[in-house]
């Protein structure tokens, strides 16, 4: 009985280990986006110019509690009977948040963009976007998920974030 609990101890210990070692790697790969060359994606960098004082300001939503968010490409957006899958390019890596619907998630565009349309599939041209999520649980993390999306706010080609 007690070898038993012993065995189930460590397995316990060592999924929390695994669990933290993912959850650790997501974080940095977020976070390190920042610091990666590539995280600029496909957007150009922009010189800041003495006209810059006159480019629009966007009140974009704020991270709650036990939220995160990255800025990125959103490149597609998968759709199914079990919910909906958003992938966003961040640097060189594609990040994935889920929702149960889309009804779920909070869509924003900022800008003038007339040509914005929301749909399910790949994106033909991705779109420059906020994505916020809130953490996953060890299931998720272990599909490969970053977490629940919260918010999904498209921004123009040319902002700078």
């Amino acid at each position: 009985m007690a070898e038993q609990r012993a065995r189930e101890a460590a397995a316990r210990e060592a999924a929390a280990r695994e669990a933290a070692a993912h959850e650790a790697a997501l974080r940095e790969a977020v976070v390190d986006a920042r610091a990666d060359p590539t995280a600029a994606t496909s957007i150009p960098p922009r010189l800041p110019t003495p006209d810059d004082s006159k480019l629009p300001t966007f009140r974009l939503r704020k991270v709650r509690t036990g939220e995160e968010r990255a800025y990125g490409e959103l490149v597609s957006i998968e759709c199914g009977a079990s919910g909906v899958r958003f992938s966003l390019r961040v640097g060189s890596r594609v990040i994935v948040a889920v929702a149960k619907r889309m009804e779920d998630v909070e869509l924003a565009a900022y800008g003038n963009d007339k040509e914005l349309a929301i749909a399910c599939g790949p994106r033909a041209e991705p779109d420059a976007v906020y994505l916020t999520w809130r953490r996953a649980d060890a299931a998720q993390r272990a599909a490969g998920i970053v977490g629940t999306a919260v918010a999904v706010e498209f921004v123009p080609r040319d902002y700078l974030p």
